[in-house]
């Protein structure tokens, strides 16, 4: 059975927070919105500052999905789905 949206969020933010820290991983494969918006809400969460909340962004290109956020030093984390 396929995880639902609150257990894919649960795991955003339990590998995207480490010791107040957010880590992050490129995948091979395309990351779920679901997963991308839980991880956007685990940074907010651990107090890095919104940046662009999850959306498409088609001025990029159409089906370009991401979400921003600034972490504590001021450097832009962008999470992105591309092949929505």
């Amino acid at each position: 059975m396929a995880p639902t949206p609150a257990e894919l969020a649960d795991e955003a933010s339990a590998w995207a927070i480490g010791g107040g820290i957010l880590t992050f991983a490129l995948f091979p494969l395309v990351l779920p919105i679901v997963l991308l918006t839980g991880v956007h809400a685990a940074a907010l969460a651990a107090g890095y500052e919104d940046h662009g909340g999850p959306g498409e962004r088609a001025v990029y290109h159409p089906g370009y999905y991401g979400a921003f956020v600034l972490d504590p030093d001021g450097h832009n984390v962008e999470v992105v789905n591309q092949n929505r």
